[in-house]
């Protein structure tokens, strides 16, 4: 219910149509890696954090400890979140 597929995987549905995507780059003993990434949250509530085609759900101390303020994702909806989360009210 949660999953679409592209390319033949299956993907973590995104709530909102378009993204944004962010570019990476570091160094590695033989080149460098270029990339792409986003930080959204799924229909499912979670929040993912897409590296190209590759993609991971993040718990909350993984939030916390990235500073990934998740009021100013697109698109987010607190209730999905704390259903998610499981936050205490």
């Amino acid at each position: 219910m949660f999953k679409e597929t592209f390319d033949g995987r299956e993907y973590p549905r995104i709530a909102r149509s378009g993204m944004k995507m962010n570019e990476y780059q570091y160094e590695k003993a033989n080149g460098q890696v270029r990339g792409f990434f986003n930080i959204y949250q799924a229909v499912n509530g979670k929040i993912y954090i897409q590296l190209g085609i590759k993609y991971a759900s993040l718990t909350s101390q993984q939030i916390d400890d990235l500073g990934i303020d998740v009021f100013n994702l697109t698109d987010f909806n607190l209730e999905l979140y704390d259903n998610a989360y499981k936050v205490d009210k």
